[in-house]
């Protein structure tokens, strides 16, 4: 488990209820543990077990919460099961060093509908 890893599936799973449409649409200010709980409010408790019980400990913590590894990935794949419309690049998202993908990569954003902005290289 890496702080990676942890975020890469809490940009999955959020995507995922984002498509569902259970978490506000300008969520950019809101918090991991506050974006759960609205999804919990809106009737599902997936996103707040892997907030308190996987992401919050790895990335924050770097140990070991409630979850392992495999436990999130298997929270984060159902959640992707029911929202039809999330892209499934990362279905088999298994490494310890995952990575989110970049902007080039990416279309409009679930959570504030904006397309990315894409980072600037250092010049040489």
């Amino acid at each position: 488990m890496t702080s990676t890893y942890a975020e890469a599936l809490w940009r999955r799973a959020l995507l995922a209820v984002a498509a569902r449409g259970l978490v506000p649409t300008k969520a950019a200010a809101l918090t991991p543990a506050e974006l759960a709980r609205a999804a919990r409010d809106a009737g599902d408790d997936r996103l707040v077990q892997l907030v308190e019980g996987f992401y919050y400990p790895a990335r924050y913590g770097d140990t070991a919460g409630a979850l392992s590894d495999d436990d999130a990935l298997r929270l984060v794949v159902a959640l992707e099961s029911d929202a039809p419309q999330v892209k499934r690049r990362f279905v088999n998202l298994r490494f310890a060093e995952a990575t989110p993908p970049s902007a080039a990569d990416a279309t409009l954003c679930d959570v504030c509908g904006k397309r990315p902005r894409a980072t600037a290289e250092p010049d040489g």
